[in-house]
């Protein structure tokens, strides 16, 4: 399956940031599971930009940009609105957890 989540790309109309969570949803309403969603949002995203050395999942030597969400998106896909912390290049963008920075930023 080589299909990536492309919608948040801020197209006329398109709610940046907001979207991308109604088309993982769209994705598993049409037959896949919330897991295969979740990959085609992350791993096949980074591969079909070539980019998938530096980033789509979680490994050594990969830029650490991540989401955290209460739920489990992997069951329940529209868990994915609920973001509580965003790291980008490593460094904290949003923090509803109430975790302190780490020294290092």
């Amino acid at each position: 399956m080589n299909i990536a989540v492309g919608t948040d790309s801020g197209a006329p109309g398109v709610v940046i940031g907001k979207a991308v969570h109604r088309e993982l949803e769209t994705l598993v309403e049409a037959g896949l599971s919330p897991m295969e969603a979740i990959v085609c949002g992350t791993k096949k995203a980074a591969e079909n930009l070539n980019q998938g050395n530096e980033l789509g999942t979680i490994e050594t030597n990969k830029l650490a940009d991540l989401i955290v969400v209460t739920g489990n998106p992997a069951i329940r896909i529209s868990d994915t609105r609920n973001i509580k912390l965003v790291m980008k290049d490593g460094r904290i963008l949003i923090n509803k957890l109430g975790l302190s920075r780490p020294k290092w930023e």
